[in-house]
């Protein structure tokens, strides 16, 4: 890369610097590119595909207790996995995402539950794990014996 010359704040030999350049050629500082806004515009049109489609696939939620469990088939496309775990814990403290060969599990941060530490996982975010579709049910009877466990405590 070819480096502009700039003068030295000492009054020595300039000092090489890299030019500035620019993300795009042609466009001064602070204007958005035609291409640039089309591709944000493609962008927002995919996420909003992907969240409708968690919407509709929400409905295949089934409740047992304060665990919501989906099993989302092979083929249905792209979907915000993050949206519709969102979706579960508006019916209920726990949500279950299975697909293909993992298992995501999901609780709000106020409910107190550390899946980490419970499933005994190797580290992670305590409210948001991922598990390998093997582990689903002693995951579930897991998480089911330690709700039920808190509540009695609670009593």
């Amino acid at each position: 890369m070819a480096h502009s010359r700039c003068p030295s704040t000492d009054g020595d030999a300039a000092a090489p610097h890299p030019p500035v350049r620019r993300p795009w050629s042609g466009q001064s500082a602070g204007r958005t590119s035609p291409a640039r806004t089309t591709n944000a515009a493609l962008a927002a049109e995919d996420f909003e595909r992907m969240a409708r489609r968690a919407r509709e696939l929400a409905a295949s939620y089934t409740v047992h207790g304060p665990i919501a469990l989906i099993d989302v088939p092979a083929g249905v496309g792209p979907y915000d996995k993050t949206e519709l775990l969102l979706l579960g814990q508006e019916l209920t403290t726990v949500a279950v995402v299975a697909d293909g060969t993992s298992v995501s599990i999901a609780a709000p941060f106020t409910s107190g539950l550390d899946f980490v530490t419970l499933l005994e996982l190797g580290g992670g975010m305590p409210t948001r794990v991922s598990v390998p579709r093997k582990r689903l049910d002693a995951s579930l009877a897991k998480i089911r014996q330690h709700l039920a466990e808190r509540e009695r405590s609670a009593d």
